[in-house]
């Protein structure tokens, strides 16, 4: 090889490995850029995905928000339902029970009939008995009995029981037979006189399908005017119960008075004359 040509071909080696250098590196470049656009391809579609679950995601939950909503009102309608048959069924228990409480009030009817006094010309009264109320009051009995006359029987005190006997006390009682008074209706009694200033006392036992009232009544007749007042006493095992007392024009606030005259704290006891065993120990009065 000639002298000249090793500095040529280095020249060319030079110039090949420069070239190959150069294609090297564009193909790194080009690998890279490929690298890049896969990559970023790669990222896109990550990304889409990642979007496309986040809207799947949220699609989701408004679909479940919206079954969730349709079952709450679901159940909210379903409520609203049962509450409207529970209360229709209610309204309907509540209707039978007054209808049951309605016939069973018309079958036992009301209590007592409230007490009147009516007055006329000349002093006379008469005593009546009043229903007031828009149910029946079935068999009344009543017993009048004219206690300044039962006064004057013997009677004998032990404890709260008056013992009166029964065969005097019977001659100032009228017992009147079992009647009727319809709702809104007046039961009276015949008319009787009353002189001058004079204070008369009767005692009523009033005997209905449901109880035993007790009416204390003072009567005077103060110049020709019929004046009252009456006090009602609900009958007791043990002891009256006071119920009230209706004031017709004529004060009497005084207990002892009552007591004097109706032996209102105690009860009353008609029958035979007491035995020794009664008697002992016990308070007689003539």
């Amino acid at each position: 090889m000639k002298k000249g040509m090793i500095p040529v071909l280095i020249a060319i080696f030079g110039a090949v490995l420069a070239i190959a250098g150069a294609i090297v590196q564009y193909k790194e470049k080009e690998d890279a850029k490929e690298n890049a656009k896969n990559a970023k391809a790669e990222a896109s579609k990550f990304n889409e995905k990642l979007i496309q679950s986040q809207i799947d995601l949220i699609n989701e939950q408004k679909k479940a928000k919206a079954e969730s909503e349709n079952s709450s009102k679901e159940i909210i309608r379903l409520n609203q339902e049962l509450v409207k048959k529970t209360t229709g069924l209610l309204n309907e228990n509540e209707n039978v029970k007054k209808t049951q409480q309605e016939t069973i009030k018309f079958i036992l009817g009301s209590e007592i009939p409230d007490l009147k006094i009516f007055s006329r010309n000349d002093g006379e009264f008469a005593i009546a008995f009043e229903n007031s109320t828009g149910y029946p009051i079935y068999d009344v009995v009543l017993k009048v009995q004219n206690f300044d006359e039962i006064l004057k029987c013997k009677n004998i005190i032990k404890g709260n029981i008056v013992y009166l006997g029964d065969e005097c006390a019977s001659k100032s009682t009228v017992e009147n037979p079992p009647f009727f008074i319809a709702p809104g209706s007046t039961r009276k009694l015949p008319f009787q006189s009353s002189k001058l200033e004079e204070v008369k006392h009767i005692r009523i036992e009033c005997v209905t399908r449901r109880k035993l009232t007790i009416f204390c009544c003072v009567i005077k007749n103060e110049k020709g005017k019929i004046f009252s007042n009456i006090r009602v006493y609900d009958y007791g095992v043990d002891k009256n119960r006071f119920v009230k007392e209706i004031n017709f024009g004529l004060n009497v606030s005084d207990e002892i008075y009552w007591e004097n005259h109706f032996f209102v704290s105690k009860l009353m006891y008609f029958g035979p004359e007491p035995t020794e065993e009664i008697v002992k120990n016990a308070t007689i009065n003539k």
